[in-house]
């Protein structure tokens, strides 16, 4: 609830008149009669008087006169509830010696000692001879000091400490909100990690929410979840803000994902008002001068060469890359300088990197398609140049083992990862787990495929 305030509401009345114009009888003479419009609220735009019942605020209008001469009048407001009954009535004297000016801009304070809800407003201008002009606006006021009822139903799951791992370009942020004069907008907000995420300067509109098709109260988006910045923790809060009619908003979401000792040291999710999220769209691979056997652990957004090395190639790190598809095809190359056979880099294949100076290649991908079926992976009989990849889960978690991933259709005489700080050759043998970003050697004893 909202204390006792004032608000600034502007109301402006136009009186016009003009004396009948002498015109030759063929002609059509304008008619002109003194009257009153109401300019501002307008049904179109009402006053919305955000606070509880009984807030004084100050009216400000604007009286228009042409060829009115009058030394006083009388300006009442009257408001009506929805049922045409009088709730409250003010009057205000006008007492100007010559209110003959073009504009007479004046002020009024007008307390609105009524219920929440809608009001019609009727504005009556009286001179000193007892003439009055009216206007009347339907649905002109509306007095709300309660905020929207709201509630983040994706992110919902809690996968790990308690928070939801997100993943991808189009993440599906679903809420409802309420409100029982009408919801205005909504929004969906994030805050990293790091920050105390108490003060509307933590939290970062991630998008605009739209109600959902079919679904009463039912509000969603799709965020980009590649624009959270580059941290080493990645960790976050996503939340969902509602604002009514009359600018009364609420961000709470009542719901306590975690204890502290459940979360682990150092997460955990204090507030009752957000959702506990882990966003996971990028991995980095350190590269030595000389030979790197590397893979993507993540599928990439855009698999262009180009895009994948776009830091290395911006610091002149990266001298070629090579990738070998078995003895048909054989090997392909990329060079920054061209022409190159190899133009794309993808999950699931191997690839060698000769680097100029240390550096590290941070690879942009999602690790799911949810709710897409996985990949599926081809190996030729003999040597096999593949790679890791990470699909169905965050990279934060351990990888699979080499027999877990190649699964039982694959059938490995001999695999290996390179070990580049050294430069030499490790078998990995079907107990031990893969690397994230390593790529590796295969020898099949048949084709075959796999899912990872």
């Amino acid at each position: 609830m909202f204390g006792s305030r004032k608000r600034s509401l502007t109301i402006a009345l136009t009186v016009v008149s003009l004396l009948a114009m002498l015109a030759p009888a063929a002609m059509a003479a304008p008619q002109w009669v003194h009257g009153v419009a109401i300019t501002s609220p307008t049904t179109a735009d009402p006053a919305y008087l955000e606070g509880d019942p009984g807030d004084s605020f100050t009216i400000a209008y604007t009286v228009a006169v042409v060829g009115l001469q009058v030394n006083e009048a009388e300006a009442t407001f009257t408001l009506f509830d929805q049922n045409g009954d009088v709730e409250q009535w003010e009057s205000a004297e006008l007492d100007v010696p010559d209110i003959s000016a073009p504009l007479n801009n004046l002020t009024q304070d007008f307390a609105i000692n009524v219920d929440e809800g809608w009001y019609d407003l009727e504005v009556c201008v009286s001179d000193n001879d007892d003439n009055t002009w009216c206007d009347y606006q339907a649905k002109a006021l509306l007095v709300d000091g309660e905020e929207p009822e709201v509630d983040l139903l994706k992110p919902d799951a809690d996968d790990w400490r308690g928070a939801t791992f997100v993943t991808g370009t189009a993440f599906l942020l679903v809420g409802t909100a309420w409100d029982r004069f009408g919801v205005k907008s909504a929004q969906f907000e994030y805050c990293i990690e790091g920050r105390e995420c108490r003060w509307s300067d933590d939290w970062v509109k991630i998008a605009d929410a739209v109600p959902t098709p079919g679904i009463w109260g039912q509000w969603q988006a799709t965020w980009d979840s590649t624009q959270v910045p580059d941290s080493e923790k990645r960790f976050g809060m996503i939340r969902m803000c509602a604002f009514d009619l009359v600018g009364n908003t609420n961000c709470e979401f009542d719901r306590s994902d975690t204890t502290v000792d459940a979360e682990g040291v150092n997460h955990f999710n204090p507030w009752d008002d957000a959702h506990w999220v882990f966003v996971n769209n990028r991995h980095e691979i350190d590269l030595v001068p000389g030979w790197n056997l590397i893979s993507l652990p993540l599928v990439p957004y855009n698999s262009a060469i180009g895009n994948v090395l776009f830091h290395l190639i911006q610091h002149g790190s990266v001298k070629s890359v090579w990738a070998y598809f078995g003895p048909v095809t054989g090997w392909k190359s990329w060079t920054p300088s061209g022409p190159s056979s190899l133009t794309t880099m993808v999950d699931g294949q191997g690839y060698w990197i000769e680097m100029a100076t240390e550096d590290e290649l941070t690879v942009v991908g999602t690790w799911s398609w949810a709710p897409n079926a996985p990949p599926q992976y081809s190996v030729l009989s003999g040597w096999n140049q593949i790679g890791y990849t990470h699909w169905g889960r965050p990279t934060i978690f351990p990888p699979k083992t080499s027999g877990d991933y190649l699964g039982p259709t694959v059938t490995p005489q001999a695999l290996y990862l390179y070990d580049a700080p050294v430069g030499v050759f490790r078998a990995v043998y079907p107990p031990q787990h893969m690397t994230l970003g390593a790529g590796f050697w295969l020898a099949s004893a048949g084709a075959a495929s796999y899912v990872p």
